[in-house]
């Protein structure tokens, strides 16, 4: 039960997972999971402190964020946070720390579908106007920076500018260029292979006598207790099967 490598401050080093790695066990890589992560934002402006509900998914990836309640998102002064980001996190880092190019976050800032907008801007309101009934003023500002017919009547644009808009505000490309790692993660990503371990006790399979449990395994859930209840159930489990 010695943890992963998340939060330093408390001690934790990866000393369990580099000793179980000498003893035999494989390991898949560790890696900061549930983590802050950095990049620029829109209209390349600072909006640090601005927060909302949004939806959101990582390009090329099945992950949706829809597909839990998990909403909230705030920007930092380095990049994004909140549980939507943090949820997401693990495909943007896995990426970076392999020196590969990761897929933008494309985040629906209202929860809103296209013919939803479609539906608020379709009268004589300038589309500016429209979007700060939905939106916090600073992230329109920003946004507008990016669409220069922001004040302009959606009846008024062009095919390929209302195109433009709508994929800005349902799918807007958000791009990291780095993350926070073990200090702001959640939680540590990687691990002993569940396959190397008895799950009806959290015995080792490989060396009879050794029990397992935590964040050593590779294991992690979303935000929201759900580490905290694996941490707790696969202690207990591990406790109660030792003679």
């Amino acid at each position: 039960a010695s943890g992963g490598l998340s939060i330093p401050s408390t001690g934790t080093d990866g000393t369990g997972h580099r000793c179980i790695k000498k003893l035999g066990h494989s390991m898949i890589g560790p890696y900061p999971a549930l983590t802050p992560l950095t990049g620029s934002h829109p209209g390349s402006e600072e909006l640090p402190g601005v927060s909302l509900d949004v939806e959101a998914r990582v390009q090329n990836t099945p992950f949706s964020m829809s597909d839990t309640p998990r909403s909230g998102f705030v920007f930092t002064h380095q990049g994004y946070s909140g549980p939507s980001m943090l949820d997401l996190s693990h495909h943007i880092v896995r990426k970076l720390d392999n020196k590969e190019k990761a897929s933008p976050i494309l985040v629906n800032w209202a929860s809103k579908s296209k013919e939803e907008w479609q539906s608020e801007l379709e009268g004589k309101a300038v589309v500016h106007n429209v979007l700060r009934k939905y939106l916090p003023n600073r992230l329109v500002d920003a946004l507008c920076k990016e669409i220069e017919f922001s004040n302009r009547k959606y009846s008024e644009l062009k095919r390929s500018d209302r195109d433009l808009l709508l994929e800005k505000l349902t799918a807007y490309p958000l791009k990291s260029d780095g993350h926070l790692g073990y200090k702001k993660a959640e939680v540590t990503g990687g691990g002993i292979p569940l396959e190397e371990i008895n799950p009806a006790t959290m015995e080792s399979r490989l060396l009879p006598g050794l029990y397992l449990c935590g964040e050593i395994l590779d294991v992690f859930g979303r935000i929201g207790g759900f580490n905290f209840y694996w941490a707790w159930v696969s202690g207990r489990l591990a406790g109660k099967s030792v003679r």
